[in-house]
């Protein structure tokens, strides 16, 4: 079988896309990324002493003619750019906790998971070393502790709340958070951005090809010829 036989294409350079296809390529499966931006967008984040100070987004693209029905005032904005969300998010990487897999089926057999909490640890520890995560590395309920690269704690003031609401089954902790090493300047909009950080990984590997400027047009499915991904229209500007 040919590389091209198996070869898995992936649309977007997002956290989700790129961290697939590094799961992909790590396995020795083949892919293609299609990414509709051409261009890095330009950011900045200065952190010292685990806070960061100044903080400078990339623009938001052009405004859409859309209208909200909540609000005819809002303002819709999109932006196709590498690394998609990974520019703009406050970094939050909270994980799921083993109720949220088997939680639904009090609705409906149907709303259970197909995999468990414990199926996804392995994958979530990987991940998470790539994100840098700061955190408390202590479960609390409904909210595993994350693998963590440095520990923060709540402030002194808060701690005796975090323990009267363990005393009655809740859970108060700090959030974990992308938010890179304490002392830092980065040239983007945030620390963790899937294309500077999972991309260079993926392009040391000879089965990657990546594409940008490749706008996916429309998927087609046969599901009775059974062969996937039929047809992949799609257009490539330069």
């Amino acid at each position: 079988m040919s590389d091209d036989d198996k070869r898995v294409i992936v649309i977007g350079s997002g956290p989700t896309g790129a961290i697939s296809a590094l799961a992909l390529v790590r396995s020795g499966i083949p892919v293609t990324l299609l990414e509709s931006g051409q261009h890095f967008p330009t950011g900045l984040v200065i952190r010292a002493s685990g806070r960061n100070i100044f903080r400078k987004l990339p623009g938001w693209g052009e405004p859409q003619p859309y209208i909200a029905s909540g609000n005819p005032e809002t303002n819709w904005l999109d932006v196709l750019v590498p690394g998609g969300m990974s520019n703009y998010w406050t970094g939050a990487v909270p994980r799921f906790a083993p109720e949220d897999f088997y939680e639904g089926e009090r609705l409906d057999e149907r709303y259970r998971w197909p995999v468990s909490y414990n199926d996804l640890v392995p994958y979530y520890e990987q991940v998470e070393q790539l994100l840098v995560v700061s955190g408390n590395p202590r479960d609390v309920p409904n909210l595993p502790a994350s693998c963590v690269t440095y520990q923060r704690n709540l402030p002194l003031k808060w701690q005796e709340v975090a323990k009267y609401a363990e005393s009655i089954g809740h859970g108060l902790t700090v959030l974990p958070l992308a938010d890179g090493a304490p002392w830092m300047v980065k040239q983007s909009g945030t620390f963790f951005n899937s294309f500077t950080q999972i991309v260079p990984l993926l392009q040391r590997s000879l089965h990657f090809t990546l594409l940008l400027g490749a706008h996916v047009i429309r998927l087609e499915w046969n599901r009775h010829k059974n062969k996937g991904i039929q047809k992949c229209p799609c257009s490539y500007f330069s």
